[in-house]
């Protein structure tokens, strides 16, 4: 038995991780486009030190839900699934693909031979699974992210990267390991109803954003622009004491920022040409130089991981004027909807 579902695209952002380029193609497959999807919300949430070694962590009110974390304005939901064992995730996956939807699985690069860390380093990664054919004994498996691969693999191969324990090593200290496969998949679940994306949709969507960024951090949970700072100012402290784990910290949520960021910044600037609102168009390119400027705080905790004091007075600075710069794109926001 043969069974292969289409359309299938590749769809990657330079910014996102596996989890927004498995989303979006599981969207194109629904005939949704995904940058308004996953590009029109933009804020911040994190429950201080949530980080994990994933390469799809993406910080969420519901950890089982991070489609709705990140789509906000559409009717699009997740769940994550943790079959009780490699039979029962095989059985699992089989099931989605007969019901014509494409799987997001959870899986170890050491196994895959499209990817580089083959057989040379422990990674987790998500690949979508949109094809199996029992008489070849082949999975077919879409990878967006480069070198990019659309084709088929043994099954066996797929299995062993779902099932792997995903160990670490001191080789592997910016890879997402020591943190099992576990065969676990994510579900999907999309609704049909897509909202009209007219001006007074665009406009809402910014005024709501905005709300979100003036909202005071609770507790422990990190919220808006105030949680930013938080987040920035706890760096800083920690990093004078030369805290390795700060470092890590910075690498992995500083990403989540950098890819919510950039997608909101395309987004921006896409529906503002679309709608000939040029100040909108104007205002994602800044907000996408937001989104770059925490490239160079991201280099920072890469490469100083074990000596972080020596670059604290320059997480200290730049982040002062990150923040800065925010408070400048927002003020731009508020004159465009007024």
């Amino acid at each position: 038995m043969r069974t292969i579902l289409e359309p299938i695209e590749i769809w990657r952002h330079d910014l996102t991780s596996c989890l927004q380029d498995s989303i979006a193609t599981s969207l194109i497959h629904a005939g949704i486009d995904p940058l308004p999807v996953l590009g029109a919300k933009w804020n911040f949430f994190y429950p201080k030190g949530d980080y994990r070694k994933e390469e799809y962590y993406y910080p969420c009110q519901d950890n089982n839900n991070p489609a709705e974390s990140l789509s906000t304005f559409f009717p699009i939901h997740s769940n994550w699934n943790i079959p009780q064992n490699e039979e029962q995730g095989w059985e699992q996956l089989l099931e989605q693909l007969h019901a014509g939807k494409p799987v997001i699985v959870a899986v170890d690069n050491f196994y895959l031979p499209f990817r580089p860390a083959y057989n040379d380093v422990h990674t987790n990664h998500l690949v979508v699974v949109y094809g199996v054919d029992f008489e070849q004994e082949l999975v077919y498996v879409l990878d967006n992210k480069p070198p990019q691969f659309k084709g088929a693999i043994p099954i066996e191969v797929l299995r062993k990267a779902r099932n792997s324990l995903n160990p670490g090593n001191d080789r592997s200290l910016y890879f997402y390991t020591d943190n099992p496969i576990k065969n676990r998949w994510l579900d999907v679940v999309i609704e049909q109803f897509v909202p009209e994306l007219n001006q007074e949709w665009l406009y809402q969507v910014i005024h709501s954003n905005l709300d979100g960024w003036q909202v005071n951090s609770e507790n422990d949970i990190w919220l808006g622009i105030d949680g930013i700072e938080k987040l920035l100012n706890q760096l800083h402290i920690r990093s004078t004491l030369n805290d390795p784990t700060a470092m890590d910290e910075l690498y992995v949520v500083g990403w989540t920022i950098q890819q919510q960021t950039g997608l909101h910044g395309d987004f921006l600037t896409s529906i503002g040409l679309q709608m000939n609102l040029f100040q909108v168009a104007e205002i994602g390119r800044d907000v996408n130089r937001l989104a770059h400027s925490w490239s160079n705080l991201r280099m920072l905790g890469a490469h100083y991981r074990n000596h972080s004091s020596e670059i604290a007075s320059q997480i200290e600075s730049s982040g002062q004027q990150l923040i800065f710069d925010y408070q400048k794109v927002f003020q731009k926001m508020r004159s465009v909807i007024s």
